[in-house]
């Protein structure tokens, strides 16, 4: 494939970022840690000087540098947006600091770099931008040029000379080969990605005869990476624990019942059915689970009568054990 006509979707170039620093399995140079750095946040909030909010997608620190990387990950020309590039060059290290909650012996010491991660043909309209900036409150900044056999510098004020000598030289990378599936889900993510994941995640626990399971299981299990979701563990606990009390009322109906914990609110459930590894039982998760998604990507509201007669007349699954 050329390199015209490569793309990978955000998520994914944020998921070959993230295994630059935390590699996702066996031949993967984990270049960026090599250099010092630790992944500490995904989708952190932060505001710059003026106080305005805005999203980072990767925030990396170098402790004996006392710096901190904001990463942003760009796919798309068409998809910049200069108010939010004027946010990153209006963040000064003490925002982020701040934001951040960086604990360092000598905060006011503490250095910040903006880096975009880009695609070759973000490049001209990305450095538009930036030039554009009256503002600018960074330690420094730098774009980096992500290809399918190839990651190297195409600007470079960064503030750690290492990484600029790294990045100057390129690193050779084959980024189809790199997990870009790190990130099932971000915290905005569409309704019917984030029930895909959560029906994955349940049936696997079925498989594995888990009888009971809470909604911090669920969100564990379907995502490698929560807990450097930590800021917006709460939303996402409150969008998981919703979707599984719809499911439990229309797709799997029959598969799951609440259990009481005494909170007054629906946040662990136990399995009704009898864990198996019959074919027809599983096939008819798969049936509820199509079905779900199926759903919610048209912009229905899956509901009770949607599942009434999903399975075939002549197939009888399994019976469930008892309610309690």
């Amino acid at each position: 494939m050329s390199e015209a006509s490569w793309r990978v979707t955000h998520r994914q170039l944020m998921s070959a970022i993230v295994s630059l620093v935390l590699p996702g399995g066996r031949g993967q140079q984990p270049f960026l840690s090599d250099l010092g750095y630790e992944l500490q946040s995904l989708e952190l909030q932060l505001a710059d000087h003026n106080g305005r909010p805005y999203r980072l997608d990767l925030h990396l620190t170098h402790g004996p540098l006392n710096l901190s990387l904001l990463v942003d990950c760009k796919t798309s020309a068409e998809l910049l947006k200069a108010d939010q590039i004027e946010k990153y060059m209006a963040t000064a290290p003490s925002d982020v600091v701040v934001g951040a909650s960086i604990l360092s012996p000598q905060p006011r010491e503490h250095r910040a770099d903006v880096v975009f991660f880009v695609l070759r043909e973000v490049e001209e309209a990305l450095s538009a931008l930036v030039a554009a900036c009256a503002t600018r409150l960074p330690s420094g900044w730098g774009m980096v040029r992500v290809t399918p056999m190839r990651i190297e510098i195409a600007h470079d004020e960064l503030s750690d000379s290492n990484l600029s000598t790294a990045l100057t030289a390129g690193w050779d990378v084959d980024v189809e080969r790199l997990p870009l599936e790190r990130i099932p889900y971000e915290p905005g993510s569409e309704r019917w990605e984030l029930a895909d994941v959560v029906l994955q995640t349940i049936q696997s626990m079925f498989v594995s005869r888990t009888r009971e399971f809470a909604v911090d299981d669920v969100c564990i299990a379907s995502n490698d990476l929560w807990p450097f979701l930590e800021a917006d563990h709460d939303f996402i606990r409150s969008r998981v624990r919703q979707e599984i009390r719809t499911m439990r009322r229309t797709a799997l109906r029959g598969w799951i019942t609440k259990v009481d914990v005494g909170s007054g609110r629906e946040e662990r459930w136990r399995f009704v059915r009898e864990p198996t590894g019959n074919r027809n039982v599983l096939a008819g998760f798969a049936r509820r689970h199509q079905l779900y998604v199926a759903l919610l990507l048209r912009g229905d509201d899956p509901r009770p009568d949607h599942f009434v007669r999903i399975d075939p007349e002549q197939l009888t699954l399994p019976i469930a054990v008892a309610e309690s």
